[in-house]
């Protein structure tokens, strides 16, 4: 089960992402060359990008004015009323007593995931009774992809926000808290009954967040979560449905889909991938309507074209069914783009082996938009984040399935992607660029022991087990180094996974931190360049609360400090916020908070000279390295992407005959 079985609940509003963006140029982490102008705002008139558009931000990550719109039981009976159901109109909010959550990089140099951390989600009714509470399970996003398009050439206002991307994140809820009057909604009644392990599946969908200051939308964007039942064997982090992929440019890239076999039912989220227009949600006028349909034959046509169509006569699909947003300005965050349909026995049966369709109709032609991936195999990693200090061992589960069924018995090949060049840079025309020199990622390779290959179990499961080594301080102004490993099927190159404009992001993503020997009595000089580079990357507490660069302003902080970097990682007040700091860099500054002894010098030690040169035995993928780093100016919203239209004369329309 995931978050498109039943019962299934619906909530929409908005939230806020106060993230901070020093830190999302690595070179920033270099003291020797940092500068105080970092902490200052992008100078828009000359692309001087300074610490970018959110220099002082605090990752906090909340939500705000949420409700619950809707909700679906067992039988399908559709509830939106809060006559027939007090959940209707519930509040959905963070914890009232605690810290906001946070949302936060793996890296500086890996940007194409942020994470949840310490987000609670609450359930509450108009005067403020519990109803549901649960912690969300912490979980990058994935799925990123492009939402907002111009409704005509001359649009200029659907990019008004400086980012037109939206992404989802997949969880679940744990430490599961019902309230009194839980049992008085016949929704979450069904939901309790449906519930298992004290944890629910649960899908959160974002998109036009504020980079800009305008409309008095800054740091906010919407937000449409989803929730339904959790089973034991079922992935925490992803939801074990199929997939329908975007065939066409940019649009429709990712979107789920559940066939439930005993209620001959079809649902399909396309909440995460419909076009829309603005950032608050209104659909793009060139899609008024689509139509999903079940393919006779097999659909192997590649994900995104940028100038080719693919038509499909009436002949070789059955149809399913149309969306038609009746009311196109609000039908997102009404209905979250979760549609339903009832099945014919003929489109089920096919269903069983043959792919989904997308299908938008252009001058009475059938245009394939999107098309479930090719022998409807979908494979995919559950936890794909790691932090990871020498010694440790970590695992994580990769899922194989075909048509919604487990896939027993294959192979799946894991590989260090090679050295990659420039990322976690900021702006490309930035006419003064931070001094230090941007190191390599993925290398030196071997610091990771792992399997080449892990076979799934008759549950579709495969475990992939690592072990961390030394990177042995190879980018030397930022701890430890950062590691992406792809994994693919064998022998089936066709494979669709989460690609984001050519690069594959289904990735294993890495931070193995630099081994480190914690001092018997650390001294200032043991502990004054961690501190120091909190105080440079981080001005929302340099500035307002601690200079950290100096003992003795440090030392009046002392208990506030302890407390924090004492809690367990998954508390909101947690430091450092990232995350990002080694078990032995951690336990070397909590022993010098608690006794804090001056160095003769009382200053930071001199980092030690990078060397980052690229040897000639090194071999650096530049195809590789361009894309990434453009696909994070895309996410930072230093690069807009190329627009073509839906109805673009300059598409070659083919047969897929």
């Amino acid at each position: 089960m995931s978050y498109l079985h039943l019962p299934r609940i619906i909530f929409t509003g908005d939230f806020q992402a106060d993230v901070a963006t020093v830190n999302n140029d690595v070179r920033h982490f270099d003291n020797e060359t940092f500068e105080k102008r970092f902490q200052f705002p992008r100078e828009e008139s000359s692309d001087i990008n300074n610490g970018a558009w959110n220099p002082e931000g605090s990752n906090n990550f909340k939500l705000l004015n949420c409700q619950i719109i809707q909700g679906t039981l067992p039988d399908e009976r559709v509830v939106n009323n809060q006559t027939d159901d007090i959940l209707i109109g519930a509040s959905v909010n963070g914890s009232p007593y605690f810290s906001n959550g946070k949302m936060v990089d793996l890296d500086p140099q890996m940007q194409m995931a942020s994470e949840l951390w310490a987000v609670k989600l609450r359930f509450s009714t108009h005067d403020g009774q519990l109803l549901l509470e649960g912690d969300i399970l912490p979980v990058g996003f994935r799925d990123i992809q492009p939402r907002q398009f111009p409704n005509t050439e001359d649009d200029t206002y659907y990019m008004r926000n400086g980012q037109r991307m939206g992404a989802c994140w997949a969880s679940v809820l744990e430490n599961l808290k019902w309230g009194s009057h839980a049992m008085k909604s016949p929704l979450l009644k069904a939901l309790k009954l449906a519930t298992k392990s004290n944890r629910i599946a649960v899908q959160l969908t974002s998109f036009g967040f504020y980079y800009s200051h305008k409309d008095g939308r800054f740091s906010l964007g919407r937000i449409m979560g989803c929730i339904g039942p959790w089973l034991s064997d079922e992935p925490d982090l992803f939801a074990p449905a199929r997939r329908l992929y975007g065939a066409v440019s940019q649009y429709f890239r990712y979107s789920n889909f559940y066939v439930n076999k005993h209620l001959h039912s079809l649902t399909v989220d396309l909440g995460g991938s419909y076009p829309i227009n603005s950032a608050l949600g209104d659909l793009n006028i060139n899609f008024p309507k689509v139509k999903l349909a079940v393919s006779k034959k097999a659909i192997t046509i590649p994900q995104a074209n940028p100038d080719h169509k693919y038509r499909i006569a009436p002949d070789q699909f059955i149809e399913i069914g149309t969306v038609v947003p009746a009311s196109p300005g609000s039908w997102l965050l009404d209905t979250a783009g979760i549609v339903s349909f009832r099945l014919t026995k003929e489109a089920l049966n096919l269903l069983n082996d043959h792919q989904l369709l997308l299908l938008i109709e252009e001058q009475g032609e059938n245009i394939i938009y999107a098309r479930e991936s090719i022998k409807g195999i979908h494979i995919r990693a559950d936890s794909f984040i790691f932090r990871m200090d020498p010694g440790d061992q970590h695992k994580t589960k990769i899922y194989a399935y075909q048509w919604g069924e487990p896939l027993a018995g294959i192979n799946i090949n894991i590989a260090l992607l090679p050295p990659m060049a420039d990322q976690g840079g900021g702006l490309e025309n930035d006419p003064a660029p931070p001094l230090a020199k941007i190191p390599l990622i993925n290398f030196p390779a071997g610091k990771i022991d792992h399997p080449l290959t892990v076979v799934t179990n008759k549950k579709g499961v495969a475990t992939f087990t690592m072990s961390g080594g030394n990177p042995e301080n190879y980018r030397k102004y930022v701890d430890g180094q950062l590691y992406l490993f792809s994994y693919k099927i064998e022998g089936f190159p066709e494979l669709d996974q989460y690609f984001f404009f050519g690069m594959m992001m289904d990735l294993i993503c890495v931070h193995l931190r630099d081994k480190f020997e914690v001092p018997e009595n650390p001294e200032w000089d043991d502990v004054a360049a961690i501190w120091t580079q909190f105080g440079n990357v981080y001005p929302i507490m340099s500035k307002y609360i601690v200079d950290m660069s100096k003992m003795e302003e440090l030392m009046k902080y002392t208990n506030i400090l302890l407390h924090s970097f004492t809690r367990d990682i998954h508390d909101a007040t947690y430091m450092p916020v990232t995350r990002d700091l080694s078990k032995n860099k951690m336990l070397t500054l909590i022993k010098w908070l608690k006794n804090p002894i001056a160095s003769n010098d009382n200053g930071p030690k001199r980092a030690t000279e990078a060397s980052l040169a690229v040897t000639n035995e090194l071999s650096i993928d530049k195809t590789l390295s361009s894309r990434m780093k453009e696909i994070t100016n895309q996410k930072g919203g230093f690069k807009d992407i190329p627009i073509t239209g839906p109805f673009d004369a300059r598409y070659t329309i083919e047969s897929i005959d």
